[in-house]
């Protein structure tokens, strides 16, 4: 089980904001978080070889933005990239092709303008293939994704790549209505 939040010990172990805890409630000793800063984490997402947080003004060693991983012992995972964006990033997915969504109130990601959700490839990259589209005219707050590919996003949009579409949407795999 892994808790983040705004703590700097947990069961009297110091631990800066994340915490990985064993089925007993002991903190797991072997997830050792880099000094790691932030204002905000909204979400996280656990993967096979890596953890990925989102969130608002995050900072590891060297590396500061609003989308970073870790290693699943707690080092900074320097594979994966780091990105800013111009507002905060409030959650990702992983879609069944293995890519992912990440979505915010953000109009720019990583310097590319990109209206409030993106979509990267598994390491971390853009995937430029499925960039075509406009995303929503406001904050995106949650999302999720079906097994045949097509997901949800929530938020408080009213419109998404010119269609009308009231605070969600069900978008076909490519990132069409």
């Amino acid at each position: 089980l892994m808790i983040v939040g705004n703590f700097t010990s947990f069961n009297g172990i110091p631990r800066q904001n994340i915490a990985v805890i064993n089925t007993d409630g002991t903190v797991d000793m072997s997830f050792v978080p880099v000094t790691m800063n932030f204002t905000d984490i909204y979400n996280f997402m656990i993967e096979d070889d890596k953890i990925i947080f989102v969130g608002n003004n995050m900072s590891v060693p060297g590396y500061s933005g609003n989308m970073l991983a870790l290693n699943h012992d707690g080092s900074h995972h320097p594979a994966f990239p780091v990105y800013s964006s111009s507002s905060t990033v409030y959650g990702c997915f992983k879609k069944s092709n293995g890519k992912l969504i990440v979505y915010g109130g953000f109009i720019d990601f990583g310097s590319r303008v990109q209206h409030k959700f993106v979509q990267l490839l598994a390491n971390g990259s853009f995937d430029d293939v499925e960039r075509k589209f406009n995303g929503t005219n406001e904050y995106i707050y949650s999302g999720v994704a079906n097994q045949d590919g097509t997901y949800f996003v929530g938020g408080n949009f009213l419109t998404y790549d010119k269609f009308q579409s009231k605070y969600f949407i069900k978008l076909n795999s490519n990132g069409s209505v």
